[in-house]
C-alpha cells in the first residue's frame, strides 16, 4: 500500500470517529495569554534590558517613535510590514525586500480597529496562528492519528522559532495557508489547492515551492487513474501565476517590478537564487559560527538545519509531498544566501513535526520526549525576551 493509499485509508477510519477541536481550543489560546503577558510583563519590570541604542539604529516605525510597550510588540521586521501597511509600497524604501499578503492583510484589518494597524497585526497575527494551528491538528490526527497530531502540534509550538505567531510576521498567515493548502490537496480538491497556493507566495517567497507537492499529487492522480483533467493543469499554475500579481504589485507601487528583489541588498541577509549551487560558500556560511545564539552566526540556527537533515529521511518515507515540501522550504533558503532568521523560517517547515512526533510518540522515547519539549519551551522563552529586547532578530 502506497502512501496515498494509506492516507485514503487513514482519512476513511478518521470520518467514524468525530473531532473534537474544543479540546485544543482553551490551551491555545492561554499559552497565547500567556506569551503576551510575557511581553508586558518583561517590558514593565526589566525595563532596563531594552537595548535602546539598537533600537534606534535600526528600522522602527513610526520612524520619530520612542521606546515604548508598543516597541515590544512590533519587533523588528514587524516594524517593516506595519509601514507597509499603512505607506505602501514606495520607491527605495527598505521595507520593499518584504511580502504584500500580510501588509495588506493588517491594512484591511485596521478598519476594524480604529485605525490601528499595530492591534490589527496582533490580533491578526494571533487568530490566523490559532486557526493554522487548529488545521495543523486536525490534518495530522486525519492522516497520522490522535497521538501523533497531539504530540507534533505540541512539538510546533514549543519550538522556539513559533514565538513569532504571536507577532506582527507573516508566520501567521503562512501556516494557516500551508494548511489549507495540504488539507485541499490530500482531499483532492484542486481548486482550492490551487487558491491556496496562489496566496502562498504573496505572504512569503517559499510559498511558490507548493508547486511541486502539487504537481506530485497531480502526478500520483495520473498514475492511479490514467488520466489527467486539464483544469488540473491549470490549477496546477497557481503559484507561478501568484509571482506575476507580486511583480504587478511592485510595478505599480513603485515603477519597478524588481523593487522587491533589489530591496534585499539592504539586508545582512540577502538572498539570492544564484548561490543555490554555490556549495562551498554553503559550507562556509555553515561553518561559520560564532556565538551559541545570535543573528547570521547562531549555533542555534545551524543546529535546527541539522536536526531537518537528520529527519529527512523519516520524512521521506512518511509522504513524498513531505519530503519535497521540507526540502524547498527548509534546505533551499539557508543555501540561497545566510541562516539569518533560520530559526524563524523552519517553522513552516511543519513535516519536520509530524516526523518527530511519530518517533518520540514511541513508548521507548517517552523520557526523551517530555525532555525535548521542556528544552524548547524553555529556549522559547529565552529567545522571545532576546527578542523583544532588541538582541535578536529571529
Amino acid at each position: 500500500m502506497d502512501h496515498v493509499e494509506q492516507a485514503v485509508t487513514a482519512l476513511e477510519n478518521a470520518e467514524r470517529r468525530k473531532y473534537k477541536w474544543t479540546r485544543l481550543l482553551l490551551p491555545l489560546l492561554s499559552y497565547k495569554v500567556y506569551l503576551l503577558a510575557l511581553v508586558y510583563l518583561t517590558f514593565q519590570l526589566l525595563p532596563s534590558i531594552f537595548a535602546t541604542e539598537i533600537y534606534h539604529e535600526n528600522f522602527h516605525w513610526p520612524p520619530d517613535d520612542p521606546p515604548s510597550l508598543a516597541s515590544a510588540y512590533k519587533t523588528w521586521d514587524g516594524n517593516h510590514y506595519l509601514y507597509l501597511s499603512e505607506m505602501g509600497y514606495q520607491p527605495g524604501a527598505i521595507s520593499n525586500a518584504l511580502n504584500p499578503l500580510w501588509p495588506i492583510c493588517i491594512r484591511l484589518g485596521s478598519f476594524l480597529f480604529l485605525g490601528d494597524h499595530l492591534i490589527s497585526a496582533l490580533v491578526l497575527s494571533n487568530l490566523f496562528s490559532l486557526i493554522g494551528l487548529l488545521l495543523f491538528h486536525y490534518f495530522v490526527w486525519n492522516y497520522h492519528g490522535e497521538n501523533v497530531a497531539d504530540l507534533s502540534t505540541l512539538l510546533l509550538v514549543a519550538y522556539p522559532g513559533a514565538l513569532f505567531f504571536a507577532f506582527p510576521y507573516t508566520e501567521s498567515l503562512f501556516l494557516l495557508l500551508t494548511m489549507v493548502f495540504f488539507i485541499a490537496l490530500y482531499r483532492r480538491d484542486y481548486l482550492l489547492a490551487a487558491l491556496a497556493s496562489f496566496f502562498l507566495p504573496l505572504a512569503r517567497e517559499p510559498g511558490l515551492f507548493a508547486v511541486v507537492p502539487f504537481f506530485y499529487d497531480i502526478y500520483q492522480s495520473w498514475r492511479e487513474k490514467g488520466k489527467v483533467r486539464l483544469e488540473d493543469l491549470v490549477y496546477l499554475t497557481a503559484p507561478v501565476a501568484s509571482m506575476f500579481m507580486y511583480f504587478a504589485i511592485m510595478y505599480l507601487s513603485t515603477g519597478n517590478p524588481l523593487e522587491g528583489i533589489e530591496a534585499e541588498k539592504y539586508f545582512i541577509g540577502q538572498r539570492s537564487i544564484s548561490s543555490l549551487l554555490d556549495l562551498p560558500a554553503f559550507v562556509r556560511s555553515f561553518a561559520d559560527i560564532r556565538y551559541l545564539h545570535g543573528t547570521l552566526y547562531s549555533a542555534f540556527d545551524r543546529l535546527w538545519f541539522v536536526v531537518l537533515v537528520v529527519f529527512l529521511f523519516k520524512i521521506w518515507r512518511t509522504d513524498r509531498r513531505y519530503f519535497w515540501f521540507a526540502i524547498l522550504a527548509g534546505i533551499v533558503p539557508p543555501m540561497t544566501g545566510t541562516f539569518w532568521s533560520y530559526t524563524r523560517f523552519l517553522v513552516a517547515v511543519f513535516p519536520l513535526f509530524i516526523a518527530a512526533a511519530e518517533v518520540l510518540s514511541k513508548d521507548k522515547w517517552k523520557g526523551v520526549r517530555w525532555l525535548t519539549i521542556g528544552i524548547l519551551f524553555s529556549l522559547q522563552i529565552i529567545f522571545l525576551i532576546r527578542h523583544i529586547n532588541n538582541y535578536w532578530v529571529g
